[in-house]
């Protein structure tokens, strides 16, 4: 392959991928997970993100992670303004970016230009790293550096290069400060290390001493990120670890999610591939393959012995093995270079093994989610219904959605609706979504509660507007709906997954949506008099009528608070 044609692939495959994973962002909404760093960044000073001393606790490390230097970049840059969504997510999607750049091009020595050009197609649409680029969480950061930590290992050992050794000891604690689940990825290289000293190999790598030297500088790195709350980093360890209990039936669903489709049989087809990959790998450089094999196999064992929190569940258990999806796609990228060019040059395109590179590839891409129109439309594809593809996402019956959002569809008018209430957590709110597939709307959602105006001098999201009437006008929004018992709405949802709204929404958030419903509307009522349409259990305001001062059509009538869930 000529330099020419291959700088000209390589730069369609990075623009393919920049395509996805700028599709649609905009109009995404933040909440879940994603709102623990922007809830951090709100509340407290920036000293208080870097060490132990926070207005409410003791606790820089706490349940609901917040990652710690991501959390810092985002307090940083909110002392110049207002952080949006898109400020959020520049991190995560540079990350994205650079991992399509930088994997191909350190891994092109063992694999070969042809197969780095499979790699960066590969990982330009695998759906993992397209949302997981989008969503404001560490894990895209985490893949990227653990990525660059275990390739410097590699050169290291085998050019002996202190700079590799540097890069190596800063990128890895760097990769553990992001995340801890990293740990165990980025210290396998030791294990294949020890390994080496005994075997043939121990002559043809660094000294034991050169080795301990190695350790001990990563060592003293992650104690220096982690020193200023280490009694609260133990604290989280003792309360996440052995908190889940790994179920060998979530590595099926899990597989799917590595490989990006929710076909089983695709599945099983393209892991098929990767380990054809790796075994061409054993053939032709026995050490590169071992050095990745003792990665993966370590990691794995270690969540299975750690058993992090929730770890059972399919979508939470692929997140934390995403680190290992780069590795899965270089074996992958191995084989099918070797189907394509593994014979004589005047071999026909249509020879077998080539029509099977074809239609591997095209099964992949033609099962991929991404292919789906909900996740080119959705202002929800952030949320884990989303995310975990291996399930369906919810459904519901055509006569329990409200007749409103049939209407909405027709309208024809600028400018998203507004839903509330709205919770953190995503699996209370699935109706939405599904109400946002029958109106076709852009959404945004009214802010959950911990969220004030207090915060705007640091936060300036544009997808959760601050519940105050004034806050919702200048949204540009044409209708702000209302939800009065919206835990009776999720309970007419059809899931397939296992979590806890199959039992009912809590106590907790029942109450709490209550109160924000009751809350809103009388801010609203008291703001522009009574709803302008009442359809069931919605109440819904024409802010556009509000904005011009028009009478209302019609008036609906105080709402009791009874008629809200309780």
């Amino acid at each position: 392959m000529s330099k020419p044609l291959f700088t000209l692939l390589l730069f369609c495959l990075l623009a393919l991928g920049a395509v996805l994973r700028f599709q649609g962002i905009q109009r995404q909404v933040i909440l879940g997970d994603e709102l623990h760093t922007v809830r951090v960044v709100a509340e407290h000073s920036l000293p208080a993100v870097l060490t132990n001393r926070s207005r409410r606790d003791d606790r820089t490390y706490r349940r609901t992670d917040n990652c710690i230097p991501l959390t810092a970049i985002y307090h940083i840059m909110s002392e110049w303004k207002p952080v949006t969504e898109m400020d959020l997510r520049i991190p995560i999607l540079a990350s994205g970016l650079l991992l399509m750049i930088i994997a191909p091009w350190v891994i092109r020595h063992q694999i070969g230009n042809g197969a780095a050009l499979i790699l960066c197609g590969l990982l330009a649409i695998s759906p993992m790293l397209v949302l997981y680029s989008r969503i404001v969480r560490p894990y895209m950061p985490i893949i990227l550096l653990s990525f660059i930590a275990v390739a410097a290992f590699y050169r290291w050992i085998e050019k002996r290069s202190r700079w590799s050794a540097v890069v190596y000891a800063l990128f890895s604690a760097l990769a553990i400060y992001f995340h801890l689940t990293a740990a165990t990825f980025v210290l396998a290289p030791f294990v294949f290390l020890a390994a080496c000293y005994l075997t043939r190999y121990k002559k043809s790598v660094p000294s034991l001493r050169s080795a301990a030297l190695l350790l001990l500088v990563v060592l003293l790195l992650i104690a220096g990120f982690t020193a200023p709350a280490f009694n609260s980093l133990l604290a989280l360890i003792e309360i996440k670890s052995h908190q889940g209990r790994f179920e060998p039936a979530a590595l099926v669903d899990a597989a799917k999610l590595h490989v990006g489709t929710r076909s089983l049989g695709v599945t099983l087809a393209v892991l098929a591939t990767a380990i054809g990959g790796w075994i061409i790998l054993v053939r032709n450089m026995p050490r590169f393959a071992s050095y990745g094999m003792t990665l993966v196999v370590i990691h794995v064992v270690g969540l299975v012995v750690v058993a992090p929190y929730r770890v059972q569940e399919p979508v939470v258990f692929h997140r934390y093995l995403l680190v290992v999806l780069p590795l899965t796609l270089v074996c992958v990228s191995v084989c099918l270079w070797s189907l394509i060019v593994g014979m004589a040059e005047r071999t026909s395109w249509f020879h077998p093994r080539r029509l099977l590179t074809v239609a591997l590839l095209t099964a992949l891409v033609g099962t991929s989610p991404l292919l789906e129109s909900r996740y080119r439309s959705s202002s929800f594809t952030h949320h884990n219904d989303f995310v975990d593809f291996s399930n369906t996402p919810a459904t519901k019956a055509t006569a329990n959605v409200p007749a409103f959002y049939q209407r909405l569809r027709s309208m024809a008018f600028d400018g998203p609706i507004i839903e509330a209430p709205s919770v953190v957590p995503w699996r209370f709110l699935r109706s939405y979504y599904i109400y946002q597939e029958v109106h076709e709307k852009n959404v945004i959602l009214a802010a959950p509660g911990f969220m004030a105006k207090s915060m705007l001098n640091r936060i300036g999201l544009q997808t959760l507007i601050i519940r105050e009437p004034e806050m919702l006008l200048n949204s540009g929004a044409r209708f702000l709906i209302v939800h009065l018992k919206l835990p009776e709405e999720e309970g007419e949802v059809v899931w397939k997954g296992d979590d806890e709204p199959n039992r009912g929404t809590p106590l907790k958030y029942r109450q709490l949506m209550s109160i924000l419903s009751r809350d809103l509307i009388t801010r609203c009522q008291n703001a522009w008099g009574e709803a302008d349409e009442r359809d069931g259990s919605l109440l819904i305001w024409d802010l556009e009528r509000v904005r011009k001062g028009q009478p209302q059509p019609s008036v609906t009538g105080e709402v009791e608070q009874a008629e809200i869930y309780r």
